[in-house]
């Protein structure tokens, strides 16, 4: 029990910013030649480090659990786990460093997606906005490829699905 109380104190003292789950949610849309779909999640997971003289200069990794995003569609979600090994590699992971805490209109900021077990280098447009002192709404639309990550494409009546993938980001985060 100390143990869990130490994790939580520490967790609380040293992380400086946290997601608002309730009112955050990613977004995958995928395509293929008979229609459209679109997975989302609202688990969501921040491990911030902020510069300790510099509370404006931090670096965020979030985290998803692949296992957490829904399309509806039960199939399409175990074939999604299936073709992104889920199972092995169950999170996906972005990382950004040296991010200042400010205003952002479309600037693209450098980040690392991990994904599969592959981790590729990405700019990603970002709109950060002030909604409180202590608040921020973080806002991103950007493709990736399955190929990029070596996911085999799924197929449905022998034709493949698009190999990009567009994420929609918007995430409540606060101090």
């Amino acid at each position: 029990m100390k143990y869990f109380e130490y994790l939580l104190f520490f967790s609380l003292a040293f992380s400086d910013y946290v997601i608002d789950e309730s009112k955050s949610k990613i977004i995958y849309y995928g395509k293929h030649p008979l229609h459209s779909w679109s997975g989302v999640t609202s688990d969501i997971k921040l491990n911030s480090q902020c510069k300790i003289n510099d509370n404006m200069n931090c670096d965020f990794e979030f985290q998803i659990p692949i296992m957490s995003f829904y399309s509806g569609n039960d199939n399409r979600d175990s074939n999604m786990l299936h073709y992104l090994n889920a199972f092995l590699f169950p999170n996906v992971k972005m990382t950004f460093e040296n991010v200042i805490i400010m205003n952002y209109n479309g600037t693209l900021m450098n980040s690392q997606l991990h994904l599969n077990d592959i981790k590729r280098y990405y700019q990603i447009p970002i709109n950060i906005s002030s909604v409180s002192d202590k608040e921020y709404l973080v806002e991103s639309i950007f493709f990736i490829s399955l190929d990029d990550f070596d996911v085999e494409i799924p197929k449905l009546l022998f034709l493949p699905i698009d190999d990009q993938i567009m994420i929609e980001v918007k995430l409540l985060i606060y101090r």
